[in-house]
């Protein structure tokens, strides 16, 4: 009975401390935590630095946040260094941010000497690209493959390479058939109008047609009778599909080294070493000029103002495009000048400095070829050797197209 009582009376002093409390004032209310983000460089704190916090995040003003995780390993090696995304709740009493999800936005070069970018080429299979140092490579004759791996994610990136036959008789212009549209045509049908996934790739901005399946990513591109596949898989992550287009960022095609080994270690001639260029006037020749362009290559050129043109793809071993001219409409049998893009360097020559620009001259009694370089190609100009100095003119006109003439 007694503890009966004791019961009774301790339920009636909280209650009435209860009462008492709340009689002295309203109760606290706490308001749901308030998510935000904040994007900037990730860094961790020195052991110097007695702020509270485990992080430094620093924006593009350059202001500084304190931030730290009970949940997240903002140490993790895909986070520091990199310009982040960092979601959570900002305690401004105590000057924290505490984060409860991260995402890269972009990878930065920094200072990690673990990881840098080269350049590989392979000559036998005609190309460059850029890979990081801590990717693995694999070449396999006809293929190459990149590949990465941690505990945490992993990539590949393979570039494989197969023939493939397409004729054309005719000359025609840039906008109608190409290569490209006819293997997806043939091959890849359900894609429809293949012009709505064509990228431009590469240190030269080469046509590629880009389809995406799930996690892989596949560019297609042509080269004289072969088409080329850049295929990346990965895990998923931002980050290494940002390391992707930065690989991709340095795709070239370069000219094939023939696989004779007697001639590979061969020392130039003193010959070659004494080719000098020589100083040459801009020759004057019973023809008005005009200009033409090509936006898909990225260059303009002179030709005879009363002539024709046409451009065309070509079969010809190491020509990515050719172009036609004659005084009269273009067909298979009239065209007296050509002007080759090609995939190699220019050959060893006569050379002459013409309007500002080295050309690389090889004549004989019948035909003359003029080459010259320019943004990284190599352009040939060829026809009878009457037409010498109009096809000097032309190659010592051809440039690249800017920006701003390609918007207009």
């Amino acid at each position: 009975m007694n503890l009966l009582k004791k019961s009774k009376y301790v339920l009636i002093t909280l209650s009435a401390l209860i009462m008492t409390a709340c009689g002295a004032g309203e109760v606290e209310v706490h308001d749901d935590p308030k998510f935000t983000s904040l994007t900037g460089v990730l860094d961790e704190q020195s052991s110097s630095d007695s702020r509270a916090g485990t992080h430094i995040l620093t924006n593009a003003a350059g202001e500084e946040f304190l931030v730290n995780s009970v949940a997240i390993n903002l140490s993790g090696e895909q986070y520091l260094g990199n310009e982040v995304e960092l979601t959570g709740v900002m305690d401004d009493e105590a000057g924290i941010f505490t984060v409860s999800g991260v995402s890269v936005v972009n990878v930065l070069d920094g200072d990690n000497e673990e990881s840098e970018l080269e350049l590989y080429k392979n000559s036998e299979l005609g190309f460059q690209i850029g890979y990081y140092s801590n990717w693995e490579i694999n070449e396999d004759g006809s293929s190459v493959e990149f590949y990465f791996k941690d505990s945490e994610m992993d990539a590949s990136v393979l570039l494989d390479h197969y023939t493939f036959s397409y004729e054309q008789s005719v000359f025609d212009t840039e906008d109608e058939d190409s290569p490209l549209a006819s293997y997806m045509a043939r091959n890849y049908p359900e894609v429809g109008n293949y012009s709505d996934l064509v990228n431009y790739v590469g240190i030269d901005s080469q046509e590629a047609v880009k389809i995406e399946d799930g996690d892989l990513v596949t560019y297609f591109l042509y080269r004289n009778g072969f088409i080329y596949e850049i295929v990346f898989r990965s895990s998923g992550e931002l980050e290494l599909e940002n390391v992707f287009n930065e690989m991709l960022s340095e795709f070239r095609f370069i000219g094939f080294t023939p696989s004779d080994d007697s001639t590979e270690d061969e020392e130039p001639s003193e010959e070659d070493d004494e080719i000098d260029s020589k100083d040459e006037e801009l020759p004057q020749v019973d023809l008005d000029f005009t200009e033409f362009d090509s936006l898909s290559f990225e260059f303009k050129a002179s030709y005879p103002s009363s002539w024709y043109y046409a451009g065309a793809s070509t079969q010809e071993a190491g020509v990515i495009r050719h172009y036609g001219f004659s005084d009269e409409a273009i067909d298979d049998n009239n065209e007296i000048l050509s002007l080759d893009i090609l995939s190699s360097s220019a050959p060893t020559g006569s050379k002459v400095n013409i309007d500002g620009k080295t050309l690389t001259v090889v004549q004989n009694s019948q035909e003359v070829e003029v080459f010259t370089e320019v943004n990284g190609r190599t352009y040939r100009l060829s026809g009878p050797s009457d037409y010498a100095d109009v096809l000097k003119i032309m190659a010592a006109s051809i440039e690249k197209i800017q920006a701003e003439e390609m918007s207009q």
